[in-house]
């Protein structure tokens, strides 16, 4: 179809021939002066040439808008339409014949557009199978058949909203499970938090983690790892209201928001459900899988007023609950975060522990229970720590492992025991106790540190003594024999230290070089006055006698406990009894005395 858009040319052309003839005609009478014939046939080609041009430019402005991918209508003065391009009819499903002489049917007000001179305007409009075209709309005014008409643009953003809809969606869920992810999760939060707020009730925020789930995908691999994920948030969204939320945070961590609580139990009494329902199986690529998890409770307004202080403290409290053994939950409680604010204290003060020469070592006497003298010395650590005073191993030891800092602390502890252990072995001859940890006997140099500390310090091997905790020699019994093997061949002694609070078979007594048996404060607390203790006590000394170890006896503080124990043919204790934990000058007084 060609446009008329240029055809005032035309006039204009008939115009000005009719000037031409005239003048012509007068000029002719004048005189015959051919000159200005030729210059009006020179204006003629001229002009010629021009609607030629014209012609060209017209056909080609028809074949863009014919060919263009937007969609173009032009509508006359009474909104009819008179002409579509091909794209027109593509995108909106119709034929020449539905939109030539009709109405153009979209929501669009042409006179209010104009009016207020927009530039473009976005519409939805449908189509004839249902579905919907989302294009931005341009308008502009023009002429038709010498009639006031419109030019109507649309251009097609369809999947270009598809996309951003996408996006969006991207942006606000996790792409693994669908559920929201943490970004947008903390705006319900604030949504419940208002919504509480407004009913006077209580919000609850429940952090899950699950446990052992980096062992199962390290085992039968991430895609099995990923399905279990999926299974999970599907198991939590079929155990919560219509009104909570979940979100998962990341990896195997996920929260649910719970409001409009009455009670704040109601939180624990959820928990417990959760955790009964993901104590059942799963069946995953045809393979069997059993998990838990720990689950951290934080309730607003008590234990935080934003999105961000509850997510804290429910955080806290999730590993409040792995420290307890896992498979349970936990509310959150002020000693939680003291305790938080410890840790960090300590992690932060074990970067320049040795270097600010904050650990010293104290000993305690071990005595014979028979003859009541001094048989040997254990080597305890204390850290000075600046601002929590005087901390015990047990509060620093598993924060040093995890932070990859037990190595030097052993090491340094090693080197200075052993240094006072050659002082001490000048005044008696005694045995030395030192504790190592599961951590550092894996070490494959840790062997050779203490046989060079021997022989530098000039100790007879055969009466040092390497204590372990069961829990901890039996996480590789085989590599603590392969890395000790010349030590033990050496002479040296190992002592199993809080004998019955850790590893429950007896099963390694028999083939692990073991030499002592050191039973632990808490059986010898009560052994006077608990008459299960005593039987405790009793076959555990008469177990290690029958297997030719012998029993070293912790936490002796009165006569009576050392009575009983003598009777129980108890070998060697320890104890407040005797003596505290002593600097090495007062030990060097106390032997000297002895």
């Amino acid at each position: 179809m060609e446009f008329d858009i240029f055809k005032p040319w035309a006039s204009a052309w008939g115009f000005l021939s009719a000037i031409g003839r005239v003048d012509l005609m007068a000029k002719m009478k004048q005189d015959s002066d051919h000159r200005f014939q030729a210059e009006i046939e020179s204006l003629r080609n001229k002009m010629k040439d021009l609607e030629i041009k014209l012609d060209k430019i017209n056909e080609a402005f028809s074949n863009i808008i014919d060919n263009s991918s937007d969609g173009i209508v032009i509508v006359d003065h009474k909104k009819r339409v008179v002409y579509a391009n091909v794209a027109m009819m593509h995108l909106f499903g119709r034929t020449v014949a539905d939109l030539l002489g009709n109405p153009l049917n979209i929501d669009i007000n042409i006179d209010e557009w104009v009016q207020q001179e927009k530039t473009a305007i976005e519409i939805t409009a449908p189509k004839p199978d249902g579905t919907f075209l989302v294009s931005n709309v341009f308008i502009f005014n023009m002429e038709w058949n010498n009639e006031p008409a419109f030019l109507i643009e649309f251009h097609n953003i369809t999947e270009q909203k598809k996309n951003e809809k996408k996006l969006e969606y991207i942006s606000r869920h996790d792409y693994l499970t669908g559920l929201r992810n943490r970004f947008y999760f903390e705006k319900e939060i604030k949504e419940a938090i208002q919504r509480s707020e407004s009913e006077n009730k209580y919000m609850a925020l429940l952090y899950l983690d699950l446990d052992n789930f980096k062992v199962i995908n390290n085992t039968l691999g991430h895609d099995v790892g990923d399905l279990l994920l999926k299974e999970v948030s599907k198991l939590l969204q079929d155990n919560i209201r219509q009104s909570d939320h979940i979100a998962r945070l990341g990896g195997d961590e996920f929260v649910l928001v719970l409001s409009s609580l009455r009670k704040p139990e109601y939180a624990g009494t959820i928990a417990s459900n959760v955790l009964d329902k993901l104590a059942d199986v799963f069946f995953l690529n045809g393979v069997e899988i059993y998990t838990n998890g720990s689950i951290g409770i934080a309730i607003y307004p008590w234990d935080g007023k934003t999105p961000e202080e509850l997510i804290k403290s429910a955080d806290m409290a999730m590993y409040a609950a792995k420290e307890r053994g896992k498979n349970q939950y936990r509310y959150y409680s002020d000693e939680m975060n003291r305790e938080n604010e410890e840790q960090l204290y300590i992690l932060n003060g074990l970067r320049k522990v040795i270097s600010n020469e904050e650990l010293f070592l104290l000993f305690q006497p071990i005595i014979d229970v028979q003859t009541r003298c001094c048989w040997g010395i254990e080597a305890l650590l204390r850290w000075q720590h600046p601002q929590l005073g005087i901390l015990y191993p047990e509060h620093f030891f598993s924060i040093a492992e995890k932070a990859g800092m037990m190595l030097p602390i052993e090491k340094w502890v090693i080197e200075n025991a052993f240094f006072y252990f050659g002082e001490f072995s000048a005044i008696a001859n005694l045995h030395f106790s030192i504790n190592i940890s599961s951590y550092n006997h894996h070490d494959e140099n840790m062997a050779e540190i203490i046989e060079n500390f021997i022989h530098q310090f000039s100790i007879d091997s055969k009466n040092i003594i390497l204590e372990l905790t069961e829990t901890r020699i039996m996480l590789s019994p085989e590599l603590f024999v392969t890395r000790f093997k010349e030590l033990l061949t050496a002479g040296i002694s190992v002592a199993i230290d809080d004998y019955g609070t850790g590893y429950s078979s007896l099963s390694y007594l028999k083939y692990l070089p073991i030499t002592f048996i050191k039973i632990d404060k808490s059986f010898i607390r009560d052994i006077v006055h608990d008459q299960n203790d005593r039987i405790i006590v009793e076959s555990v000394i008469r177990l290690a006698h029958g297997i030719g170890l012998k029993v070293i006896a912790e936490g002796v503080e009165t006569e009576e406990q050392l009575r009983v124990l003598k009777s129980l043919q108890c070998d060697y204790c320890q104890g407040f009894y005797f003596s505290i934990p002593l600097h090495p000058v007062e030990l060097k007084a106390y032997l000297q005395q002895k």
